[in-house]
């Protein structure tokens, strides 16, 4: 081993610990028994590292600062715990018993409830926009694109809705079960970008609860709708339009 070797093991010896029963260390601080140069240059460097060591004991630990490295690292622990994949699984169910719990303990909702909840969706669908599936003033491929759908397609129109503007249809979901959206045209101005303001939504009458019974229409206000509802033939129909309920009635 050469001087320079030796310095090099010597810069991170630490004196009064068993950095010394290194056999490296041990064989550079040998070498600088015998070596003048390389001994006055290690009481030097043990000098300076006694200087720092004594100015680092005058800095005095701010308050809390080893209760706060133990909390630290316990929290440390407890996030490792926590991504454990076992412990991510059966935290994640114990959260969905919880989040479903309330569903079981509520009471459930009245008659008419469902209905209720239809009526709403069904209104904010016509008002929000929708895209239709087939756009055609044409009854016959309508009907034919409905029922390869597997959408209610055997349904009956009023006389007066059948001489409305037809302007396509569209499929939409209630619960699983499919619902024919039919639309039209009063004949009044349309907004921009609007295709239709009369809505025919049909569905299986099994699917809803509490829905009016019988064939005569039994108007109702939905939101910005004037509607009318009416069951024939196992179906349940929602007439809706943007107009109010004298230019509805005329299309019944």
């Amino acid at each position: 081993m050469n001087r320079d070797e030796a310095e090099k093991l010597l810069r991170r010896y630490r004196p009064g610990t068993s950095d010394a029963e290194d056999p490296q260390i041990a064989e550079a601080l040998a070498l600088a028994g015998s070596d003048p140069e390389l001994g006055r240059w290690l009481a030097k460097q043990g000098a300076q590292q006694d200087r720092v060591r004594q100015q680092f004991r005058k800095i005095t630990a701010p308050a809390g600062l080893r209760a706060q490295i133990i909390s630290e690292h316990r929290a440390r622990r407890n996030l490792i715990f926590w991504r454990r994949p076992s412990i991510l699984l059966a935290a994640a169910a114990a959260l969905a018993v919880l989040i479903g719990l309330p569903f079981w303990l509520r009471p459930h909702p009245p008659e008419g409830a469902g209905f209720a909840v239809y009526q709403r969706q069904m209104a904010a669908l016509a008002l929000r926009g929708y895209g239709m599936d087939v756009i055609t003033n044409d009854p016959v491929p309508i009907r034919a694109y409905l029922a390869q759908n597997q959408a209610p397609a055997d349904y009956r129109l009023p006389a007066a809705l059948q001489q409305a503007g037809l302007a396509g249809c569209a499929i939409e979901n209630w619960q699983g079960t499919k619902i024919s959206m039919l639309c039209f045209r009063t004949g009044r101005p349309l907004s921009n970008g609007a295709l239709s303001d009369l809505w025919l939504f049909v569905i299986d009458e099994t699917a809803l609860r509490g829905a009016p019974a019988g064939p005569s229409p039994q108007f109702t206000k939905i939101s910005r709708l004037t509607a009318a509802v009416w069951r024939q033939d196992g179906k349940l129909y929602l007439l809706a339009t943007t107009a109010d309920e004298p230019t509805l009635r005329r299309f019944l």
